[in-house]
C-alpha cells in the first residue's frame, strides 16, 4: 500500500517536536516547512530546505524527465488548503501555471483539490492549476531566479502594501529559505500598480506585472505564491507567531542602501511631524493646527532640528531614510505610521487618538500601535486621547499637551545616552 500523504509543519519547542497543518513559531523560533515534494517522503526540517548546490531544473532538463514539486504551509482561515506555497517546476500556460505530475508517484486526488483550493481562496490566484502527468518538455525556458506572486491587499494604501505584500512576501522568502534581493515580484493583473515602489525595500528588481512579459511555456526554478495568513490586516489573529520585524527592518536598510545612515550616539535630537496629503489619503483626517504645533515646537526646541514629512510622492528610500534619522515622532494613527519601524532603538512615538470615520462621535486609536509595533521592541509609544480636540476633520492639539510628551520623551531618550541633552543641544 502507498504511504499516504500529508504536509506537516514541525516546529521543536523545548526539546520536542510539534506538528500541525497551521503555522507555528514563537518569538525565539519562526516556521520551517517540511518537504512537500511529490515524493511522498517529507523530510526532516534541517535536511527540507534547497542547498545552493541543488541541480538546477534547466540542467536537469538536459538529462532526463522532470516533474514538478512543492513545498506548503499553513491552512488558510477560509479554507482547508494551504496559506503559502513554493513550487519548483511549474510552467506558465496563458494566466494558469501548469503542475507536472509524476504518474509514479503518490499524488492523489485531495493534494490536488487542496492546491487548487489554496489557489483561488488562500492565494487569489486569478489563474488556476493545471495537472499533467506527464513530465516537463525538454526544451521548457526557465526562469532560474526566484519569482514570487502579488495580489495587492490593498494597493491604494501605503500601510497595507507593505504589511500585508512586502512584509508578507518577506516572511515567505524566510520560511523557504529562499531569502535574496534579487527577487522578481510579479503583480497580479489588477489595479494600477501604485504600491509596487515600496517592494524596494525588498528586491533590487522592478516589479513586473504578472508574467506577461515572458514567453508562454516559461518555467520557474523556484515560485512562492500565497500569504494570506502572513499580513498584518489578513493575519492579525497570529501576528504574535511573526516576531522577526527586526530582521525585516535590516534587510530592507541593506537592500535600500541605507546601511551607513544609521546614526552615532548621542547626538542633536530630532523631532519629526508627519502632516497627511488629504489629496493621497484613504482616511482625510489631519491635525488640524499642524503649522500652530510646528512653530510651537521650533520655539520650544531651538537646540533640536524640528522637521516635517508627508510621505506622498517621495520616495520609498527617502521615507526610510527620514525615519532613521528621527528620534520623536509625532502622527496621528494609520498608514502614515507603518513604516517607523525603521525607528533607531529608543525612539518615541507620540500618538494622538483620531475621530472614527464612521462614527464621528467615537474616537479610533491606533491598530498600528496594537498590532505592528508590540512586536519591535525598542520603540516607545505615546498615545493619548482628549475628547475636547476633536475636530470635524481630525485631531486638534493642545500645545501644552504636545510639550509635556515632547518633554518626556526628550528626557528619557538624554538619560539613555541617545541624545544630547535637549537643554545643551
Amino acid at each position: 500500500m502507498a504511504p499516504h500523504f500529508r504536509f506537516v509543519i514541525a516546529l521543536a519547542i523545548g526539546g520536542a517536536i510539534t506538528g500541525g497543518v497551521l503555522i507555528a513559531s514563537t518569538r525565539q523560533q519562526r516556521p520551517s516547512a517540511l518537504h512537500g515534494s511529490v515524493s511522498a517522503h517529507p523530510l526532516p526540517v534541517g535536511q527540507a530546505r534547497p542547498q545552493g548546490a541543488r541541480r538546477g531544473i534547466a540542467d536537469a532538463l538536459r538529462e532526463g524527465s522532470v516533474y514538478s514539486s512543492h513545498d506548503c504551509i499553513g491552512g488558510g482561515r477560509e479554507t482547508d488548503g494551504w496559506s503559502s506555497c513554493r513550487f519548483r517546476g511549474v510552467c506558465i500556460q496563458g494566466a494558469n501555471l501548469v503542475y507536472y505530475r509524476n504518474p509514479k508517484l503518490n499524488f492523489d486526488y485531495e493534494q490536488s483539490r487542496k492546491l487548487g483550493l489554496s489557489a483561488t481562496r488562500s492565494w487569489d490566484f486569478s489563474g488556476r492549476i493545471l495537472f499533467r502527468n506527464e513530465s516537463m518538455p525538454s526544451k521548457s525556458p526557465v526562469e532560474r531566479s526566484l519569482h514570487v506572486l502579488v495580489r495587492p491587499y490593498h494597493e491604494a494604501n501605503f500601510g497595507h502594501v507593505l504589511g500585508d505584500d512586502v512584509w508578507p512576501v518577506f516572511q515567505a522568502m524566510q520560511i523557504f529559505d529562499e531569502l535574496t534581493s534579487d527577487v522578481q515580484v510579479l503583480w497580479q493583473n489588477k489595479g494600477t500598480m501604485r504600491g509596487a515602489k515600496v517592494f524596494k525595500m525588498i528586491t533590487n528588481r522592478p516589479v513586473k506585472t504578472s508574467w506577461s512579459h515572458l514567453p508562454n511555456g516559461t518555467c520557474f526554478e523556484r515560485f512562492i505564491v500565497g500569504w494570506s495568513d502572513l499580513g498584518y490586516a489578513q493575519g492579525a489573529s497570529h501576528f504574535s507567531r511573526f516576531t522577526n520585524l527586526k530582521q525585516f527592518r535590516a534587510f530592507a536598510i541593506s537592500t535600500l542602501g541605507l546601511n551607513s545612515m544609521e546614526m552615532a550616539v548621542p547626538h542633536k535630537p530630532t523631532i519629526l511631524m508627519l502632516k497627511k496629503d488629504v489629496n493621497h489619503a484613504l482616511k482625510k483626517l489631519v491635525i488640524t493646527n499642524a503649522d500652530e504645533v510646528l512653530k510651537f515646537l521650533r520655539n520650544t526646541y531651538p537646540g533640536a532640528n524640528v522637521q516635517t514629512a508627508s510621505w506622498a510622492g517621495m520616495s520609498t528610500r527617502d521615507q526610510v531614510k527620514t525615519v532613521m534619522q528621527a528620534d520623536i515622532v509625532i502622527s496621528l494613527p494609520g498608514s502614515d505610521m507603518m513604516n517607523l519601524l525603521f525607528l533607531p532603538s529608543r525612539a518615541e512615538v507620540i500618538v494622538p487618538c483620531r475621530p472614527r470615520v464612521s462614527d464621528p462621535k467615537a474616537f479610533d486609536i491606533s491598530n498600528e500601535v496594537r498590532i505592528w509595533f508590540q512586536f519591535f521592541p525598542g520603540v516607545r509609544m505615546q498615545e493619548f486621547c482628549n475628547e475636547q480636540d476633536r475636530r470635524p476633520h481630525g485631531m486638534f492639539l493642545n500645545t501644552e499637551d504636545v510639550r509635556l510628551r515632547v518633554n518626556d520623551a526628550l528626557l528619557r531618550l538624554a538619560a539613555s545616552g541617545t541624545i544630547l541633552n535637549p537643554a545643551s543641544a
